[in-house]
């Protein structure tokens, strides 16, 4: 059973206690992520992720390695439009520990100049790395090109341009601004107990967090642009993406099913999927080939790739049409229906067998919806989720005029955002 518990200072606290389980996971959620930068912002939540691991008053960017490593505890952390989060997946008896380095990095970490600059380099090769992954840089312009210049369509590492001029300054107004005690929930699954994670929380968090409460400014919602954006590169094989606009994560929750996971598993989602059958196991023109969603605040968008050789590029989004035609045509059928209904039941139940996957859903359902979730709960959500709902969304998602495209690698000679919408 999950239990979120709310100290005085509006710091949250979310428990998942698996006794038959000898590993923990401890998460620290920040809700501070590129949908809350503004332009000059870009890229300064990735940036702090980085910063928070170079060293503290107490622990030099060693020093925390070295204690993590040395108890066989795996440390990390990520950004998000949303999130950041640092956490440890360790066994039960450095649980202690893990909370102790994790608040250290929180409250007392230095930022000094040298350490910035130094990392200014790491992150400006992180996005060059990106740059040189077709796929990375395929749905980075596909973002562009579905939000615009919106926080949503900006790459979350950020550009380099912005990045070469954070400092210190910069760094220290955006964590007064986002990570107060209101905006941080502390996470835990795992072999632990309620009253030993509390006592825990109230001694390395509770008197440390800023209780300042947060102006919070409502986020803009973007229109999708529906545009083509491409990058042309010599290299062997051209990435494709298509979006359209989708149900965002108040519209997800107030409807209560499972009707968008249901319709990505049974069209992109594994390899009986109908996207992998036709474009790659029937007419053999990709190798790889999904679709994916991402709901956001008052908006979303669901998403098709693929990577094909320049020469089947028109083949295979005329086949991405066809599949796309037929499932608006005629929906799903009964047998798809109840094989996604157990595909993603069995994605939950696996999911709750880990601490580490219990984290990662409690601590994104509390940030998103200041509420803790139920197995049971959500299977029921699955099991009541509706063939009708599942064709419904089908039918408003699906609609040509509102796609969004990117493409990158070898000019194909046509439009194929153009294609997809049958011109």
């Amino acid at each position: 059973m999950n239990k979120l518990i709310r100290f005085p200072s509006g710091l949250r606290l979310a428990v998942h206690s698996m006794p038959y389980t000898r590993s923990v996971a401890v998460g620290v959620y920040v809700g501070a992520g590129s949908a809350y930068e503004s332009e000059d912002q870009n890229g300064i939540s990735h940036f702090i992720e980085h910063m928070m691991f170079k060293g503290t008053e107490h622990r030099s960017a060693f020093d925390i390695a070295e204690e993590m490593e040395s108890l066989g505890v795996q440390i990390n952390a990520f950004t998000s439009r949303y999130i950041t989060a640092y956490y440890t997946v360790s066994t039960d008896e450095h649980v202690e520990a893990c909370f102790d380095v994790l608040s250290d990095l929180l409250f007392a970490s230095t930022f000094t100049d040298d350490n910035i600059e130094r990392e200014k380099g790491v992150v400006l090769e992180e996005i060059n790395m990106c740059e040189d992954d077709p796929e990375d840089c395929c749905y980075d312009l596909l973002n562009l090109a579905h939000f615009g210049d919106h926080p949503l369509g900006r790459n979350i590492l950020g550009t380099a341009e912005r990045v070469r001029s954070f400092d210190r300054d910069a760094i220290r107004a955006y964590l007064a601004e986002h990570y107060t005690a209101d905006n941080i929930v502390i996470v835990v699954a795992g072999h632990v107990t309620l009253a030993a994670v509390r006592s825990l929380a109230e001694r390395y968090f509770e008197p440390r967090v800023a209780p300042k409460p947060r102006e919070v400014q409502p986020l803009s919602i973007p229109a999708p642009c529906c545009r083509l954006i491409s990058r042309y590169k010599q290299i062997e094989q051209c990435n494709v993406a298509f979006s359209f606009p989708c149900s965002s994560l108040e519209e997800s929750e107030a409807r209560g099913d499972y009707s968008l996971s249901l319709l990505n598993n049974i069209l992109g989602g594994g390899m009986s999927s109908r996207l992998f059958q036709k474009v790659r196991e029937e007419m053999g023109l990709v190798y790889e080939i999904y679709s994916t969603f991402s709901e956001y605040r008052g908006t979303g968008f669901f998403t098709i790739y693929f990577a094909t050789n320049p020469a089947r590029a028109v083949d295979a989004v005329r086949a991405v049409r066809s599949v796309l035609v037929e499932l608006i045509e005629n929906g799903l059928s009964e047998k798809e229906y109840h094989k996604g209904k157990e595909q993603l039941k069995a994605g939950l139940v696996l999911g709750a067998e880990s601490a580490s996957g219990i984290m990662r859903a409690l601590g994104r359902t509390v940030i998103y919806y200041d509420k803790t979730f139920d197995l049971d709960d959500r299977l029921d959500r699955v099991e009541h989720t509706t063939r009708e709902a599942v064709n419904d969304a089908i039918r408003t998602i699906f609609r040509f005029e509102q796609a969004s495209a990117s493409f990158v690698g070898k000019d194909p000679g046509v439009n194929i955002l153009d294609l997809l919408k049958g011109e």
